[in-house]
């Protein structure tokens, strides 16, 4: 009667300490993914932070050029009316 008694028991405490484990595992592995898409995030925003500043400085290098080549167009608006008076 004790041997089934103990072998119960023992087969008990086998599952219990088997559900906690698999129970720890999951945690660890939730962890570590929440670790993980931190890691990722930020190495995103980092990505995106370098993407726009690359960004920024072709916009201010076409804003530069562009209003460079309306001072020349407004520069040749004023020689063309020296140049050209109507006849009046």
């Amino acid at each position: 009667m004790s041997l089934p008694l103990l072998l119960f028991l023992l087969l008990g405490a086998a599952y219990y300490t088997q559900r906690e484990h698999s129970t720890q595992m999951r945690e660890l592995r939730l962890q570590n993914l929440i670790c993980w898409v931190k890691e990722w995030d930020l190495q995103t925003k980092e990505e995106a932070l370098k993407d726009t500043d690359k960004l920024q400085a072709i916009l201010d290098q076409r804003k530069a050029t562009y209003l460079a080549a309306w001072r020349k167009a407004q520069l040749y608006a004023d020689w063309r009316k020296r140049q050209f008076r109507a006849c009046a």
